[in-house]
């Protein structure tokens, strides 16, 4: 066999590999990190700094952003990822972190980023988001429990979407 050949049948094969896990790497690892998961989830207890960064994506940013235009809801896919980054506990302060009110990712705007904001801080502690079992942020975000249909007469205040749970199924 000569030199051109064996060149041919190993490296060729090699390298194209070697592309395929800098690929994989470059589109997965954000997601998967220890560092971009929160300690409670076996990651990294300061996992807030890694999103505050804009090194840590959601599956969902990275599908958006090798599929453009392919789900309407990529359009607001930055969005949920700062609810994500939002949410992640560590911070002594949530409120008047000047860093929160600026969003990290070009695709979610100020007032959106601000909405969210609001939204997380009218109760008298710092909320956040949660997710129920089984969404793609579950791993990243505590979980909730879908409740049932709000009766009839029922006021909405009294009956939230989501029901929080401080633990784990």
């Amino acid at each position: 066999m000569s030199w051109v050949t064996l060149t041919i049948v190993v490296a060729v094969p090699a390298l194209l590999t070697q592309y395929a896990l800098v690929y994989l790497a470059a589109t997965s690892a954000h997601t998967r990190m220890p560092e971009c998961i929160p300690g409670g989830f076996g990651g990294y207890p300061e996992a807030y700094r890694g999103w505050d960064a804009g090194v840590c994506f959601t599956e969902e940013q990275l599908w958006c952003r090798v599929n453009p235009g392919k789900h309407p809801a990529c359009l607001t896919a930055d969005c949920r990822a700062e609810e994500v980054r939002l949410s992640l506990p560590g911070r002594r302060s949530y409120r008047d972190v000047e860093s929160l009110r600026v969003p990290v990712w070009s695709g979610c705007s100020a007032s959106h980023l601000q909405a969210i904001h609001s939204r997380f801080s009218l109760k008298v502690a710092w909320q956040g988001a949660c997710v129920p079992l089984g969404d793609k942020r579950s791993n990243l975000l505590r979980f909730c429990e879908v409740c049932p249909p709000r009766p009839e007469g029922t006021s909405a205040a009294r009956h939230a979407l989501l029901k929080p749970r401080s633990t784990r199924p």
